[in-house]
């Protein structure tokens, strides 16, 4: 697993950050909930998620660009009642992932 840092929220996409890397998540609607007790959730709620959050996400590694809509697992990174951490998967329906390199910014 890769952990970033939010870096900014957008009105349906995020952008996450390490020391080398930033990527781009991409929301889309999900057409249905994730269990029969949550509703379908728009983008814009996907991105309002990750509005305030002060933690690190996580990403499956190799974090790879794609622009095909398809479910991903984003970790959220938190430390347990014994204070070790441990990663939180949550299921979000993403439209594309953008991958860049700081190195390739100028």
């Amino acid at each position: 697993m890769q952990f970033f840092l939010i870096k900014e929220v957008g009105p349906d996409y995020i952008v996450l950050e390490d020391d080398t890397t930033n990527v781009t998540v991409t929301f889309t609607d999900s057409s249905e909930g994730v269990n029969e007790l949550t509703p379908p959730r728009t983008k814009a709620e996907h991105a309002k998620f990750f509005k305030h959050k002060q933690s690190r996400v996580g990403l499956e590694i190799p974090v790879r660009a794609f622009d095909k809509p398809r479910s991903i697992e984003i970790f959220w990174d938190q430390d347990d009642k014994f204070g070790l951490p441990r990663a939180l998967p949550f299921e979000f329906p993403v439209s594309r992932l953008d991958v860049y390199s700081k190195q390739d910014k100028t």
